[in-house]
């Protein structure tokens, strides 16, 4: 019997099922491997050679599909439905510098109801931006990318056009198998041949599909469909021409980040410090906290902008913990993120915690809450 027939496992359920002690080891396994995941993202932002981004890729495979068999075995829920428009802007600015560096502009437009539609597969979307995006700048030696999101009926619709080196005509066909790269690209930029496969396995995975629509020499253009959570009316959309510059758009809508302070609360130091690294990475002060009561010292000892808190903690956990900071603390209405492996968003927002980040924590995800939390500051809420 394959595991398809079986359908995940839990602990107990009968024979062939983990015990309780294999679970446990299961979800403690997950823990370095979501930490793994993070650190070699965060590599990945940062220049690299040839050799060392196509190790990254490999890595990076090599930890999903880790983190999707353990997750599989202990039956490990998926994140929720997120809202589509912040998620893409989010993967979209991660991006921006990168093409700012090589000399491209990235241009992106977003439908006003997008702000309010929810995709339910957020990592899938993410995935699938990511690996087109990163495309888009490698093989784009000069002009940009362009990346336009909308929805048709209840479908989200997100197309990406670049000026860079296009696909062959006769290699179009082929260019979604794995380890296909374009005949042209070798000796471009560095890569397995990986991406557009995972993508677009990825994207059918969501019910969704992703389509090479057009490729010439000048550029190729992609589109990515996929389901929607629900559909709302959506407001009149205005033609604001094209954007050159999105980085420069989406920046003034939230405050700057540098001289934030934020706490982070985990007692496994693997999952304090990947977090801790992430927060810095993109300006912020970063302390750190083992335990529940030692959360609690830092925020009696200083004020904190956001807390972003492991659930499962020996001692005092999340919870515990949380109902501490509303109760005790002296600031009652203090942003708290709840920090999990296996995310049950109603039950956590229920139980107070303000939003919900899954772990393996993407750099993405940890910007889009910082940016959602930045517009105020808790000191200056409560003046105003």
């Amino acid at each position: 019997m394959n595991k398809q027939d079986k359908g995940p496992m839990s602990a107990g359920s009968g024979p062939g099922s983990v015990t309780e002690r294999e679970a446990a080891l299961v979800h403690d396994l997950r823990t370095p491997l979501a930490a793994m995941r993070t650190a070699a993202e965060m590599i990945g932002c940062e220049p690299t050679t040839r050799r060392q981004s196509a190790a990254l890729e490999t890595l990076i495979a090599a930890i999903d599909a880790m983190l999707q068999m353990t997750g599989d075995l202990i039956g490990a829920p998926p994140p929720g439905p997120q809202a589509a428009g912040p998620l893409i802007a989010g993967v979209a600015e991660l991006f921006a510098g990168h093409a700012r560096a090589r000399g491209l502009t990235l241009g992106v437009d977003i439908a006003p109801a997008l702000q309010a539609d929810r995709i339910p597969e957020p990592l899938a979307l993410r995935q699938i931006l990511s690996a087109l995006i990163d495309n888009a700048v490698k093989y784009t030696p000069e002009g940009g990318l362009r990346l336009d999101a909308r929805r048709q009926d209840d479908r989200l619709i997100v197309e990406i056009a670049d000026t860079g080196i296009g696909i062959p005509p006769q290699e179009t066909a082929w260019i979604f198998e794995p380890r296909a790269r374009a005949g042209n690209a070798d000796g471009t930029a560095p890569g397995t041949g990986l991406g557009l496969w995972s993508a677009a396995r990825a994207a059918a995975l969501a019910g969704g599909r992703l389509d090479l629509v057009e490729s010439t020499a000048a550029g190729s253009r992609f589109r990515l469909t996929l389901p929607l959570a629900s559909v709302t009316k959506a407001p009149p959309e205005e033609n604001t021409g094209d954007i050159a510059e999105p980085q420069a758009r989406m920046e003034t809508d939230a405050a700057p980040l540098t001289g934030r302070r934020y706490l982070v609360v985990d007692d496994n130091s693997a999952g304090r410090e990947v977090i801790a690294t992430v927060l810095r990475s993109f300006g912020g002060d970063a302390m750190l906290a083992a335990s529940g009561r030692e959360a609690l010292d830092r925020l009696a000892a200083g004020t904190f902008d956001l807390v972003l808190m492991d659930i499962h903690m020996p001692e005092m956990d999340g919870y515990a913990t949380l109902s501490r900071i509303r109760s005790r603390s002296a600031q009652p209405n203090l942003p708290v993120v709840a920090v999990t492996a296996d995310p049950a968003c109603e039950e956590l927002e229920a139980a107070g915690f303000d939003a919900v980040l899954a772990k393996p924590v993407a750099p993405r995800q940890v910007l889009e809450l910082l940016r959602r939390f930045s517009p105020a500051r808790p000191a200056e809420a409560l003046a105003g």
